[in-house]
Order: structure tokens, then C-alpha cells, then sequence
């Protein structure tokens, strides 16, 4: 009888104790992201109180630019990441692997996310983060609503035909470009465009190949530092593509980079951004 009383008495402290507050159940989030993505990642998952650090390069929401930045991708300060105190440092595969094991020797936990080599990853990308951060049931919303949406935006595309299209990254001196390896490829595909660059591999493709193409649109990433005006006219004045047919019938059209870059939450607008050039009579 003693005995039960005793643990009664433990039982009854140690409610009293979690329910007060000094016994801590929850560790408080702190977490740094450190790559655009990322940082739109959790802020969708409804956890953007728990940022304490950001890239260079994370811009959206814009709220976050309030937050302390700790450099970019490959120039990380490990000073400025310790100094934040973080419990969780959320960054990508291209992150050299000497700078993780240096921030996993100051103790703080990491999580390295893959590339996204297709739309399914983009999906496991959103729930390898939200496992992390105790965001389970806001990541099968958010996954579930992108599907959704992808549901509705095929739909409409149903009776477009494809158009033949070249997504230009890169140009002038070195050409680089969506080819068939790569996650643009199938954006493209799904918005009932033909990439004529779907052949090649590893972002390029021959100036040889592309003159065969009769390319009826062309595609363009607009460059850092550069208007989207500026971009397209840097484009069309280069010798080489002034006899393309997309170039004379004036069918060169400049994206929104950072939708197609930042893959993850924005998969399936950057789709749909794709559509609404190549198809705009169906919107």
C-alpha cells in the first residue's frame, strides 16, 4: 500500500510539474533553411515561427528577409549558423558534404534533402521535411491539394494539341537547356508540350542538333540581374537564333525562373505556367 501511494505521489508531481511548464515535453523548433525551397517548404507547412536563419537566395514569403541570413549555398557562415542556436539545419544535396559534417560537429542535427529529379520527388521532398518538423498532417493537405490542382489543370489541357518547344536556360557562347533527364522535361510533357530537347542529356544539347529542330516556341529563363524584356531581346538579337521559326513568329516567351528553380510547393504552378504559354486559348 505504501508502495501505490508512492507512485501515486510520483505520478501526481510530475502531471503537476509538464502541466507548469518545468518539465520541458517539447523541445522549442529552431530551425535554419538554406535553400529557397526549403524555406517556402516550411513556412507552407505552417512552421515559419520557427525559422531563426535563412539563405541568401530566400526571398519568399517575404516576411523571412526579416530573418538573419547565413550566406549562400557554397559560402555558409557556420559561425552565423551556431551563433542562431539552431535545433535543425535544412539544406539540399548540393551542400558540400564537408560543410554538413562541420555543422554536425557543432552539435546541431541536419537534414539533407535530395534533388528532384521528378514531380513525385518534389512530393517526397515536402514530406521528408514535414516528418522532421512534426508537420505530417499539413504536408498530406498540402500534397493532396497539389494534386489536385494538377487533376484540374490536365483536364483543361485535355483537347490542346502539343506544341514543340525549347527551354532555354542558358544561351549565347554556352547553350543550356531542359533535356530529356530532368525534372523541366516532365513540367513540359505535362503541359502538353513537346521538348524538343528531350533526346539530350545533362542540360545541353548541340547547336548542331538544335538547327534541325523546327521549334515553334521557345522558352527562356530570365536572367539574373536582367528584366524579363531584357532577357528576351539579349536572346533574339544573337545571330544564331535569328532564323529559328519561334524567333520570326515572335513566339520566344521569358518564365518566371524562380517558380521552375524552386521546386517543392511550386511544382504544379510552374506546370501550369508552362500551359499557359504554350496553350493560353484553354485559360
Amino acid at each position: 500500500m505504501k508502495k501505490l501511494y508512492s507512485i501515486f505521489l510520483i505520478l501526481l508531481l510530475s502531471t503537476t510539474l509538464f502541466a507548469s511548464g518545468a518539465i520541458e515535453t517539447n523541445k522549442e523548433q529552431r530551425i535554419i533553411a538554406l535553400a529557397p525551397n526549403i524555406t517556402q517548404t516550411v513556412c507552407a507547412l505552417g512552421k515559419e515561427s520557427a525559422l531563426v536563419g535563412r539563405s541568401d537566395y530566400c526571398n519568399d514569403p517575404e516576411s523571412v528577409l526579416a530573418l538573419p541570413s547565413c550566406g549562400s549555398l557554397y559560402s555558409l557562415s557556420l559561425e552565423t549558423i551556431v551563433s542562431l542556436n539552431p535545433t535543425l539545419v535544412i539544406t539540399t544535396g548540393f551542400t558540400p558534404l564537408e560543410t554538413v559534417s562541420a555543422i554536425e560537429k557543432a552539435g546541431i542535427k541536419v537534414l539533407r534533402v535530395s534533388e528532384q529529379a521528378t514531380l513525385e520527388d518534389s512530393y517526397s521532398f515536402i514530406s521528408k521535411i514535414a516528418d522532421e518538423i512534426g508537420a505530417v498532417e499539413q504536408s498530406a493537405k498540402l500534397i493532396d491539394q497539389m494534386k489536385e490542382d494538377l487533376i484540374v489543370l490536365e483536364e483543361k489541357l485535355k483537347t490542346a494539341e502539343p506544341i514543340t518547344c525549347y527551354y532555354a536556360l542558358e544561351f549565347g557562347d554556352n547553350d543550356y537547356c531542359a533535356t530529356g533527364d530532368t525534372y523541366i522535361d516532365e513540367y513540359i510533357s505535362r503541359a502538353k508540350g513537346i521538348n524538343i530537347a528531350h533526346q539530350a542529356s545533362f542540360w545541353s544539347i548541340s547547336k548542331e542538333e538544335l538547327v534541325k529542330q523546327d521549334i515553334n516556341t521557345i522558352l527562356l529563363s530570365n536572367h539574373y540581374g536582367m528584366s524579363k524584356e531584357e532577357t528576351k531581346q539579349a536572346f533574339i538579337t544573337l545571330p544564331f537564333y535569328q532564323n529559328f521559326t519561334a524567333v520570326k513568329e515572335n513566339h520566344v516567351f521569358v518564365l518566371d525562373s524562380d517558380l521552375i528553380d524552386r521546386q517543392g510547393i511550386n511544382a504544379i504552378k510552374a506546370i501550369e505556367m508552362i500551359a499557359r504559354t504554350l496553350h493560353p486559348e484553354v485559360f
